[in-house]
């Protein structure tokens, strides 16, 4: 397409049935949108600033978002200046990480849309160590063009949460990991959040996050106190070791940011069935109650 000096456009190279819809708007104020003149009309209403139209096509591909698109529609949005379109295929993108890693389009992903996931708080993936190997195949496939890039990325990703011995695996057999400061510095800065916060980490993604029952007890003497923490998903416990420098010794729950309480009781009585069956920690035991 080409403006002339005169104030008329030449559409070149176009499709005859998606320019004949296109005019049938310009003189009706209606057309029919589909499959097959989508991108035609798409890319008419943005370069004529068509916006009703441009609009109606954005919606439509909207409504077509899929594992298999979503990254080329989030392109076709930006190279449009579709805001609607690039934020409902990028969220897409996010909600839908885990499927779109294991495909090829993946790897292709611009480096842009890739920041966005690993930084998002709304990545959908199991696990963290998912985000990590996706990167890392990422990586591989270009490595001349995106090494460089690669302890940038790497930084976005929340190590920490990947478990200790899939840590030890990487910095051992990793070339990618190995190279560079900066990568080696990353693993060690997880390594040591993971020693020090004993396993229980504030800073998970919703997607991988787990519930947990803390519970308190004080012995007779209201001196001694123990802590434990139950993983509903896990079903196992965890004794809480003491907080440095709490007065009286005694360990208390964790309250990290970003985390948040949703029911409280002063007792829990476990009866009939028992949380973490032969898991129980010493003094927990049934028909006992503990305050909470």
């Amino acid at each position: 397409m080409k403006e002339r000096g005169d104030g008329s456009v030449t559409l070149g190279n176009q499709c005859p049935v998606a320019v004949a819809s296109f005019l049938d708007f310009a003189y009706s104020g209606e057309t029919l949108i589909t499959d097959g003149n989508v991108d035609t009309l798409f890319q008419l209403a943005s370069f004529l600033q068509v916006s009703v139209l441009s609009r109606a096509c954005s919606d439509f591909l909207i409504g077509t978002l899929e594992v298999g698109n979503c990254l080329s529609l989030s392109s076709l949005a930006e190279a449009f200046g579709s805001a609607s379109l690039l934020q409902s295929a990028n969220h897409f993108v996010v909600r839908n990480f885990y499927d779109l890693s294991k495909t090829r389009d993946f790897l292709d992903m611009q480096v842009g849309v890739l920041e966005a996931c690993l930084s998002s708080d709304a990545l959908s993936v199991p696990h963290e160590e998912v985000v990590v190997m996706s990167l890392l195949r990422w990586t591989r496939h270009d490595l001349p063009g995106r090494q460089k890039l690669f302890p940038g990325l790497l930084s976005l990703t929340r190590l920490h949460h990947v478990p200790a011995p899939v840590l030890k695996t990487l910095r051992d057999s990793e070339v990618l990991l190995q190279d560079g400061r900066s990568c080696l510095a990353l693993l060690s800065l997880a390594e040591s959040r993971q020693r020090q916060d004993g396993g229980l980490l504030c800073d998970a993604r919703p997607a991988t996050a787990r519930s947990y029952i803390y519970i308190s007890k004080t012995e007779e003497d209201g001196e001694t106190r123990h802590a434990f923490c139950y993983c509903l998903e896990s079903d196992r416990w965890k004794e809480l070791g003491a907080e440095p420098g709490e007065e009286g010794g005694g360990p208390a729950p964790p309250d990290p940011p970003g985390s948040c309480l949703t029911s409280f009781a002063e007792k829990v009585r476990f009866g009939s069935r028992s949380l973490g069956g032969s898991f129980l920690p010493q003094g927990v035991s049934f028909e006992s109650e503990l305050e909470c």
